[in-house]
């Protein structure tokens, strides 16, 4: 297994690095297709500890679903703390407000509900999904199954892109 994933690491590494040197580095598996196995695989990966590791009790669930819960808002928090933080730095000494960007240009304009998706989905993660769904004019969201092809998107409400 840890062959596998080092390779499909590999391809998704290759797909990355490919856009800027302009060549598929790692052409035996497209970076696309990588990223979709390693779903797969962690998919399998986590019913497998979920059913082999932890009781099939409520308490187990818990256990199980506290610690991934740890595992991943832990960093992602910490990211964001980061991210949030040197972002005012940059505000404060160049007038430059990084990954806050939108939510300086945009935020006099945008209404209630824009602010709370923005702020709720940055913190939580839950619903990020629908911001490639949702398009953004004047402050206000609107759905569209195509909105990324008419930007703005809400996507630009993700203060961490890769999240």
């Amino acid at each position: 297994m840890g062959l596998l994933r080092f390779m499909l690491a590999l391809a998704v590494a290759s797909g990355h690095a490919g856009g800027f040197f302009a060549v598929d580095i790692y052409p035996i598996v497209p970076g696309s297709h990588a990223v979709q196995i390693f779903y797969m695989i962690s998919g399998f990966l986590i019913a497998l500890i979920l059913s082999g590791k932890y009781a099939n009790t409520p308490q187990g669930n818990w256990i199980f679903y506290s610690n991934r819960a740890v595992k991943i808002y832990v960093p992602y928090l910490a990211i964001l703390a980061v991210t949030v933080v040197v972002s005012l730095a940059s505000w404060a000494v160049a007038g430059s407000p990084l990954s806050l960007e939108v939510f300086f240009s945009e935020g006099a304009q945008m209404s209630l509900g824009a602010w709370a998706f923005a702020i709720l989905t940055n913190l939580f993660l839950v619903g990020m999904e629908w911001s490639s769904m949702l398009i953004d004019r004047g402050g206000q969201l609107f759905f569209s199954l195509t909105a990324l092809e008419q930007p703005p998107s809400a996507a630009h409400f993700n203060v961490i892109v890769p999240a």
